[in-house]
């Protein structure tokens, strides 16, 4: 009876929802000895949960702008190169030309590179949540050759946690949708509560 009681209520908790639902279609399983492959799974399924189940709606500015600054880059890239083969000027004439080009191309670039160390950082998530007024960031950092991940949840104060990949994947690298869901959303929902109590 206790049972067919706890499967009922998985089967209640996954139709609700629309994270679960989503790896229950598209599962995801990492590369057994690839850091990367659990990292972006992970930061890939932050994204998802919050979105889809918590109710916040991301804010792209960081990735806008990071896109923008390289779009300028390669506009200057694809112009030197729109000199040089297609309008065929001689070199003497095209080399001021091509010096504004290359030059803002390794500027443009490099300040790509600033942007994503002292702006960007580690944050894979920032968005708001309309039900509850309230902004939240999320960052996340990994060792290379380390199972371990530190996560930063920053909404009117942060909370930081660390922990092992191994708790939502398996020996096969599958990924777990319903224990990272319990887990990380713990996290999240800690002070929602709180803040809906006082409202």
């Amino acid at each position: 009876m206790s049972k067919s009681l706890s499967s009922k209520n998985k089967m209640n908790s996954t139709t609700s929802s629309k994270f679960l639902q989503l790896y229950e279609t598209t599962p995801v399983t990492a590369e057994k000895w690839c850091h990367g492959d659990y990292k972006r799974g992970v930061d890939e399924a932050i994204k998802n949960l919050l979105t889809l189940d918590l109710g916040y709606t991301q804010d792209n500015f960081l990735k806008d702008a990071y896109l923008a600054l390289g779009y300028i880059a390669c506009s200057f890239a694809l112009y030197g190169t729109y000199i040089c083969y297609y309008v065929q000027m001689p070199f003497q004439e095209s080399k001021p030309t091509l010096y504004v080009c290359v030059s803002g191309y390794f500027f443009f670039s490099f300040l790509m590179q600033l942007f994503s160390w002292f702006v960007e950082k580690n944050i894979i998530f920032q968005g708001f949540n309309k039900e509850l007024n309230e902004k939240i960031v999320i960052e996340s950092k990994s060792s290379k050759f380390s199972d371990k991940i530190t996560f930063t949840i920053t909404r009117n104060k942060s909370i930081m946690t660390t922990t092992s990949f191994g708790k939502w994947f398996d020996k096969n690298g599958v990924f777990s949708a319903a224990d990272f869901k319990d887990d990380f959303g713990i996290y999240v929902t800690m002070d929602e509560t709180k803040n809906k109590k006082n409202q």
